[in-house]
């Protein structure tokens, strides 16, 4: 089964912002993964999911460790 995580915390570890500015991003509606909007910052979500800001993709690096 695959890795699972909170979604302000993946999108922290992908380095694309803090999980501050996650939660805000989240909570305005800008993120959507695999396609849908998502405004759960605590939504569990697979490590390897595709993720979009603003409609656009976010790249996708390898994650930092914990």
């Amino acid at each position: 089964m695959a890795r699972a995580t909170y979604l302000e915390r993946l999108l922290s570890k992908r380095g694309i912002c803090s999980r501050a500015e996650a939660r805000r991003a989240i909570l305005a509606g800008e993120i959507q993964v695999d396609g849908r909007p998502c405004q759960d910052p605590l939504a569990r979500v697979p490590v390897h999911v595709r993720i979009a800001r603003r409609g656009e993709a976010v790249a996708h690096p390898p994650l930092a460790e914990a």
